[in-house]
């Protein structure tokens, strides 16, 4: 995982506490994913930094409600949250290509139906 950027309203109200390499980080009750006030899966990292060897620290935000928190989760942990956020991105993008194909195939059919009709012709895309 890598930092991504803070926006500067977010950074003013955050406050780090960082595990030591030592410290015993408890697994979460529910996935990063699920918001604890929602219970939505639309909880998206927003800052991320490494907490020591074995940890990681996090600020997350839920894209449903808005509650954000700080949370610090184990490698292990923060792996399974990077390999739920990329099956799910990539559930989107199969979903946008779809769309994408549908839209694009509608606007041939209509193009050739026009065609056909001779609706336009060659002299429509003449300069």
């Amino acid at each position: 995982m890598g930092r991504a950027p803070v926006p500067r309203e977010t950074a003013c109200i955050m406050k780090r506490r960082l595990p030591t390499t030592s410290s015993k980080i408890p697994a979460p009750a529910a996935g990063l994913e699920d918001c604890p006030v929602c219970g939505r899966d639309f909880v998206q990292p927003v800052s991320w930094e490494p907490a020591g060897d074995a940890a990681w620290w996090m600020f997350l935000r839920c894209g449903e409600c808005g509650m954000s928190r700080e949370v610090a989760v184990s490698n292990a942990e923060a792996d399974r949250f990077e390999r739920a956020l990329h099956a799910r991105a990539s559930v989107l993008a199969g979903t946008a290509r779809k769309l994408e194909e549908e839209r694009l195939s509608a606007e041939i059919d209509l193009f050739a139906a026009a065609l056909e009709k001779g609706v336009i012709d060659a002299d429509f895309f003449a300069v």
